[in-house]
């Protein structure tokens, strides 16, 4: 059995607010992920033995909050800077944290209503600053359809200039973000399907599902039940049961339960900085 590392938030109370709501992300997944994979292979036993460095790097970020039709930003200085604190306490053990480098508050209502299609790319070119994050909250994401969130899948470098978004509603901005944050540095949903279904032997889990060996396979909606109990009787193409480790950051488990990365998220996180976000300030 490989070993299993449990990075405990003691500020996880952000998350239980969304405890009875359905979280539902929008990051995408490219068509050309399994080739992207490919060219730079990372999964092997010693990923999951140990965290493989401290990357010391504090990352800007450009937040962006679009008013509503009241001209009302609906966040406050105080749920900004808690949102930072939590997201720092999530990524401190690879030595990486975040600081708002700067603030717009754009009044421009219509983007209150987001719809990434339409907007996504003028709000970059208009508000965007290069090689930062740039957050934007907005009250709702129209489109994708029914999404708390979205980010760029840090799996390759993207074309400059780089003013790289993530959009997050106001409403789920605590409990959000070290998801999308996730996402951003190259992390999959632990339920991922789009590079293949994950067997719950582990046979296939480098190379189907998240790529990582050390969280097991699982499915969405997870059947859980407060305080922390799996309810499942889904089983795999061979017959066996899903067991899920509840509570990853990464799947759409906020349940009651401590919420947690792997040391395999961790190196992956590394390995995305260091070769695909190595531009930001």
């Amino acid at each position: 059995m490989l070993f299993r590392f449990a990075a405990t938030l003691l500020l996880c109370v952000s998350f239980l607010s969304m405890s009875s709501q359905q979280f539902v992300c929008g990051t995408i997944v490219p068509p050309n992920a399994q080739q992207l994979e490919r060219l730079h292979a990372v999964n092997n036993t010693t990923t999951y033995q140990s965290i493989s460095t401290c990357l010391h790097k504090t990352v800007s970020i450009h937040v962006i909050i679009i008013t509503d039709s009241l001209n009302a930003s609906g966040m406050t200085p105080t749920t900004v800077s808690t949102a930072l604190a939590s997201l720092n306490n999530w990524y401190a053990p690879v030595c990486l944290s975040f600081q708002v480098c700067s603030t717009d508050t754009v009044h421009a209502f219509r983007y209150n209503r987001w719809n990434r299609t339409t907007m996504e790319a003028e709000v970059q070119v208009l508000y965007g600053k290069e090689n930062v994050i740039n957050l934007v909250l907005v009250s709702q994401i129209l489109i994708p359809a029914g999404a708390a969130g979205y980010a760029p899948l840090g799996i390759s470098m993207p074309a400059a200039p780089r003013r790289d978004i993530i959009v997050i509603q106001k409403s789920g901005l605590l409990s959000v973000l070290p998801h999308e944050m996730g996402h951003y540095f190259g992390l999959y949903h632990t339920f991922e399907t789009s590079l293949g279904v994950e067997l719950v032997n582990e046979s296939n889990c480098a190379t189907t599902g998240d790529l990582l060996c050390d969280t097991p396979a699982a499915i969405n909606p997870a059947p859980i039940t407060s305080p922390c109990t799996w309810t499942g009787t889904t089983a795999d193409a061979n017959g066996d049961m899903y067991t899920p480790n509840l509570g990853n950051i990464m799947s759409y488990d906020l349940s009651s339960c401590p919420h947690n990365l792997t040391i395999g998220q961790y190196n992956r996180v590394i390995f995305s900085f260091l070769n695909y976000r190595n531009y930001l300030y």
